[in-house]
């Protein structure tokens, strides 16, 4: 672990760190975390799984970006406007929908996060 003292803190204004892999590990791959949050979603809004999924990807390959350069609020709104497209009975309007896939996104991944004990004491 690198110690910082009091005094070279002193007129520091900001630390930067790589937080997952480093400080923070996930038990699964970050890639089964869109399929976890798929299946969990899709029974919030009984719709068949693999659903939201799809939608997500195929917004994501419109955009042409990764996942963590698209802003999290257009990426839900997108996905939704994909479910109404395809007639798929949402009774969420779109920011309900935001707000409920952030939520679902957010418990899962505090749930599959530990911190590395190595470094973080």
């Amino acid at each position: 672990m690198i110690g910082i003292s009091r005094e070279q803190m002193e007129h520091t204004e900001y630390i930067f760190v790589d937080f997952f892999d480093t400080l923070m590990f996930r038990s699964v791959h970050s890639c089964q975390m869109t399929e976890a949050w798929d299946r969990a979603l899709a029974r919030k809004l009984e719709l068949a799984a693999g659903k939201l999924r799809d939608c997500r990807r195929a917004v994501l390959a419109e955009t042409g970006r990764d996942e963590c350069a698209v802003n999290y609020h257009t990426l839900c709104g997108r996905i939704w406007e994909k479910l109404k497209d395809a007639s798929e009975n949402i009774s969420l309007g779109k920011e309900d929908f935001y707000k409920l896939s952030l939520e679902t996104e957010t418990c899962l991944e505090f749930g599959v996060q530990y911190v590395n004990r190595e470094i973080m004491f």
